[in-house]
């Protein structure tokens, strides 16, 4: 599951089928934070739909086994954003260990 949220000039994507039954259909509400499966991620961006990095507090990071570099967190605990190099939490402004 990612979480999206749609700039001022999003579009209204259907994804997932190819029958309006089957159909998800996401339509941007300005502000609105939107939950969506995973696949749906390469439809959604090129139609200017955003990523929003996962959050929360320090002791609360994703378990770092098998997470894919490049991940970014919003450390509420440290209200910095970090992103996983594969070996260590690094704050994204500074670079250092965090």
């Amino acid at each position: 599951m990612a979480s999206m949220l749609p700039s001022t000039n999003a579009q209204s994507v259907y994804c997932g089928g190819f029958q309006p039954a089957t159909q998800r259909p996401y339509i941007p509400v300005a502000g609105t934070i939107v939950t969506t499966l995973d696949g749906d991620i390469v439809q959604l961006q090129p139609r200017g739909w955003m990523l929003v990095p996962a959050f929360g507090t320090t002791a609360n990071r994703p378990a770092t086994n098998n997470l894919a570099a490049g991940t970014m967190y919003v450390d509420t605990t440290l209200s910095i954003t970090v992103i996983w190099d594969g070996a260590n939490w690094r704050n994204v402004t500074s670079g250092a260990v965090a």
